[in-house]
């Protein structure tokens, strides 16, 4: 019996050591006024999709492999995974504030980081492409039917 608790603990702090991988889900909102056009400058992978609220949504899934738990506050501390917002008088640009994600290593070698933005913008915008996006009004090229 004293054998099968000893390996039994041992067995579960081997595996809580194993699990080196770190999940987080960020969210940011931002503000964006009634500009004309949106525009994204976001490096990595990222999917654009309109809501019904009246700001710009930012969720982003981080995942990150082989690393601890303080080297990952250390990144969201400096910024690593922020998109920045300027405000222009037409259009609003969103950009990454790390424009060269270079990779992690540590002492036993490089991390590896996954890294997914799912963008929410408002329903009266039209999503031109994944980097351009249009406010349809009675006023703008792109009408309402044209948007459907």
């Amino acid at each position: 019996m004293r054998k099968f608790l000893f390996l039994s603990i041992f067995s579960l702090i081997f595996t809580l050591s194993l699990d080196a991988q770190i999940k987080k889900t960020l969210h940011k909102t931002y503000t964006i006024g009634e500009v004309e056009s949106l525009n994204f400058d976001v490096l990595g992978e990222y999917e654009v999709m309109n809501w019904a609220g009246s700001t710009v949504l930012v969720e982003t899934s981080i995942e990150l492999y082989d690393a601890s738990l303080n080297i990952f506050k250390h990144f969201l501390k400096a910024g690593r995974y922020n998109i920045d917002l300027s405000l222009e008088e037409e259009a609003a640009k969103f950009i990454s504030h790390d424009k060269v994600r270079r990779d992690i290593k540590t002492a036993k070698g490089q991390c590896w980081e996954v890294v997914k933005y799912t963008i929410r913008i408002p329903e009266e915008y039209l999503i031109v492409d994944q980097t351009t996006m249009k406010r349809i009004n009675t006023t703008s090229e792109i009408s309402p039917e044209e948007a459907k």
